[in-house]
């Protein structure tokens, strides 16, 4: 997540105190200093700050995952994990079980590849806590497949060549150039917020994805 109040979080879910690996994917810029927050958290929690590859940017990822002995929960919301975004303001929030793999199961899709890339840009190393641990190894074991959405994840920084469709609006574009909708469709679009864009830029983005639709 983006903003993050520990102390409210682990008070509004205690259950997260008895869970036996909880990863904490957090935003901070490479020469700041760990915040204190995080310095001082249960023996179950490990914390990782993704860098970045220039001083523009952010990680503003918000999800979760949630393992269980069947398979993985996938949440994709659009709050940060403090206590004036749950209770003053109006999110959205996404989510699906997917289970293990099978013998006859795919072996790759578009979602996982999507999933395991952003984790493995963000220096994810995974989740190690009270002798076990979660990797993205991990999450290629779940069977994808069945995904009802498309995933698209954000990394900050310029991105050219092969990558340049491959995260945030390029990697939304993209995506609705492989879907046909009627002249009745619409483009409907849930912000938290739209970061520094100017006016013109924001003009300029939803130009760019309509002309997509097709």
């Amino acid at each position: 997540n983006y903003l993050w109040d520990m102390h409210w979080l682990v008070h509004e879910i205690p259950k997260l105190k008895e869970i036996p690996c909880v990863s904490i994917l957090y935003h901070k810029r490479n020469d700041d200093a760990v915040p204190l927050q995080f310095s001082k958290l249960p023996d179950n929690f490990c914390c990782c700050a993704p860098p970045l590859r220039e001083w523009f940017g952010t990680h503003h990822s918000k999800f979760m995952l949630l393992g269980f002995e069947s398979g993985i929960r996938v949440v994709i919301m659009t709050a940060n994990n403090i206590f004036s975004d749950n209770y003053h303001m109006t999110d959205a929030l996404w989510s699906q079980d997917f289970p293990w793999k099978h013998c006859n199961s795919p072996s790759r899709s578009d979602f996982e590849d999507t999933l395991t890339q952003y984790l493995e840009e963000a220096k994810w190393s995974g989740a190690k806590a009270r002798g076990q641990h979660i990797s993205v190894e991990t999450l290629r074991k779940c069977d994808f497949s069945s995904a009802r959405v498309v995933l698209i994840a954000s990394v900050p920084g310029r991105h050219t060549g092969d990558d340049l469709d491959k995260w945030g609006q390029m990697a939304l574009r993209k995506a609705l150039l492989h879907e046909h909708f009627d002249e009745q469709a619409k483009l409907v679009c849930q912000f938290t917020s739209m970061g520094g864009l100017k006016s013109k830029a924001g003009s300029d983005l939803f130009t760019s994805l309509l002309q997509s639709l097709h």
